[in-house]
């Protein structure tokens, strides 16, 4: 039995995931032509079924997909993105049993154990399992987690006794298994907790020396909400100088303080698709903005980048 899992997007939107769905998958409670509506629904496809072993529940938000699977045996193919130029990523957590992981099977994962692996996105995520197993796994793209961008070489082990890995893997069993939320502020404080747990595995996963502007990054990408973050605590945090720094972003698009700005433009912009009469004070406050008018300028820039 093989189970195809295929994240495709719609004719009507080909650039981004778009939406919310939970979907669940049970055999034993549907009949054969529902199961087959679901299957076709969620572009999941069974070639030779023994559609009894497979039970499954999926959420998906936007760019984030959280799969809670048990089954005898089988393997499961996340189809690679219509998008080019994109790298997906994958942790799966096996809370029983034993699986295969990556193109070629070459990974193994046993119970209790997590792996996260980015995959080029003509290469197909395949899970294969010949006994009895259950996991968790999480998907999703590379815009959830910019400006990291991993390999296979870069990517080490995710240790069951982090707390990353415990807190992130009873959140994905608890959104999972929860019922589904109000549309609004539900799924827009689901969307940010799947965010930080993607970048905080992210950062759990990699292997040590990186560059010091990706550490920067980093810093700038979690703290910009913090109106006293500049170039000086950046460098004291990094252990360099503020020259050391500066040269680190002399050849990158933005400077350390035009990505500080940017970073909060961002966020300001958010805030903004949100909440359309947020007040300016809170919408200059919350992303780390000194004044309302650094905040215009900073969204001018930011829609006008020439």
């Amino acid at each position: 039995m093989v189970l195809e899992g295929a994240i495709r997007r719609s004719k009507l939107d080909e650039s981004s995931f778009s939406g919310y769905e939970r979907a669940i998958f049970d055999p034993r409670t549907m009949k054969r032509g529902r199961l087959d509506t679901l299957l076709a629904g969620a572009n999941v496809h069974l070639r030779d079924a023994e559609i009894s072993s497979v039970f499954a529940r999926i959420l998906r938000l936007d760019e984030y997909v959280v799969a809670r699977v048990r089954a005898r045996t089988g393997h499961i193919v996340w189809r690679p993105s219509a998008r080019s130029g994109r790298h997906r990523f994958a942790v799966v957590f096996v809370a029983r049993g034993r699986m295969a992981i990556g193109a070629d099977g070459s990974r193994h994962v046993a119970s209790g154990e997590a792996i996260l692996m980015p995959f080029p996105e003509q290469t197909a995520i395949t899970l294969g399992t010949s006994s009895p197993v259950e996991a968790i796994a999480f998907a999703f793209e590379t815009d959830a987690v910019q400006p990291f961008d991993l390999t296979p070489e870069t990517v080490g082990a995710l240790h069951p006794s982090s707390s990353v890995f415990q807190a992130s893997y009873s959140l994905l069993r608890a959104l999972i298994d929860s019922s589904s939320p109000e549309q609004g502020e539900s799924t827009a404080a689901m969307r940010s907790l799947l965010k930080g747990s993607a970048r905080a595995l992210v950062r759990a996963a990699r292997v040590p020396s990186r560059s010091l502007w990706e550490d920067a990054i980093e810093i700038i990408t979690d703290q910009h909400t913090d109106s006293g973050l500049d170039a000086r605590r950046i460098a004291d945090q990094l252990n360099v100088s503020t020259s050391t720094l500066y040269r680190a972003f002399a050849d990158r698009p933005r400077g350390v303080a035009e990505e500080l700005r940017h970073q909060r433009a961002l966020t300001a912009a958010r805030s903004l698709a949100e909440e359309e009469n947020i007040p300016v004070s809170r919408l200059s406050r919350q992303p780390g903005f000194g004044s309302a008018s650094t905040l215009r300028r900073a969204l001018k820039a930011l829609n006008d980048p020439a």
